[in-house]
């Protein structure tokens, strides 16, 4: 139920896709990196810890 919550959170702060949301919660869940050409979740790589597809 928490990962529900923090990716609403996610969305509720962000200008994201909620399921882009679920993606950036399920890497932070895993203290993973989110691998994504998306460029909402680009964006905000600040955020959290990104790696650009697209390069």
């Amino acid at each position: 139920m928490s990962f529900c919550l923090d990716a609403s959170a996610i969305k509720a702060d962000h200008r994201v896709a909620y399921a882009d949301a679920f993606a950036v919660a399920t890497a932070l869940a895993h203290d993973a990196v989110l691998l994504t050409g998306d460029q909402e979740i680009l964006d905000l790589a600040t955020k959290w810890p990104v790696e650009d597809l697209r390069h």
